[in-house]
């Protein structure tokens, strides 16, 4: 995988080397720099088939609101493992393994990205500038 932006997108496109393209939202400059992507590959009928990898929940959120968005969409690339950054780091988990019903993950409807960040296992989930991580009152974020 090539952490791509738009001018490398852009850079693929003239030769006709690529038929799918699959940016990482997380990598590839964050949502505008993504659909900047998507939008520039698509008027040149190439598919997109967004990857996201092992990331937080807040890069499946933003991966399935683009993905909902675009008109030349193919297929989503997700881990089917369990990912405590999209299983525990959302108040409701999206895109891991739960939520797959016979192949296909639901979009998040509410504003925004869809998603709501549980206080709790952000503090959790923090690196400190020591290189520990936070804790929160429980102590731990068990599920």
């Amino acid at each position: 995988m090539i952490d791509a932006n738009g001018a490398y997108a852009r850079d693929l496109l003239a030769p006709e080397v690529i038929d799918v393209i699959q940016p990482d939202v997380a990598r590839a400059g964050g949502v505008s720099e993504t659909r900047k992507i998507v939008d520039l590959v698509g008027a040149h009928h190439v598919a997109y088939a967004p990857h996201i990898g092992f990331s937080s929940i807040v890069c499946a959120a933003a991966t399935l609101q683009l993905a909902a968005a675009a008109a030349n969409f193919l297929t989503c690339e997700c881990m089917y493992t369990v990912n405590l950054l999209c299983e525990r780091l959302a108040v409701v988990p999206v895109g891991g393994p739960a939520q797959l019903g016979d192949g296909l993950v639901p979009v998040p409807e509410d504003p925004g990205l869809g998603i709501q960040v549980d206080p709790d296992a952000l503090v959790f989930y923090t690196a400190r500038l020591d290189g520990g991580l936070q804790t929160t009152s429980r102590g731990s974020m068990e599920g």
